[in-house]
């Protein structure tokens, strides 16, 4: 399944994450469908090719230089937690914890 692997900062307590795009998708350019599973996708393409002397690209699937939607799971970069004494950061920049929790940052003049 796709993913976007996160790892939490601050920068002088405003928070922010760095996003990391992994896994694998199959998409049939036939019927446009998405896999997430290469089995099932091996299977649907079997099913494909039953009947049909040749196919054609269906006109939704997605062409390169194009915006497509996909669903992506969003997890932790669990070795950054792991680590997170040991991490490597530039000046200003904090590994956040408690990702989830308000920060509070005050204003200039407060």
């Amino acid at each position: 399944m796709p993913k976007i692997k996160v790892r939490f900062r601050t920068f002088k307590n405003i928070p922010f994450a760095i996003e990391q795009f992994t896994g694998v998708q199959y998409r049939c350019r036939v019927c446009n469908r998405v896999f997430t599973d290469k089995k099932l996708f091996e299977a649907h393409l079997r099913s494909e090719t039953k009947g049909k002397a040749s196919a054609r690209v269906s006109p939704k699937a997605p062409r390169p230089g194009q915006m497509t939607n996909e669903k992506l799971l969003y997890i932790i970069d669990i070795h950054d937690h792991l680590h997170r004494d040991f991490l490597h950061l530039k000046e200003d920049i904090a590994f956040d914890p408690q990702p989830l929790k308000s920060h509070t940052h005050k204003n200039k003049g407060d």
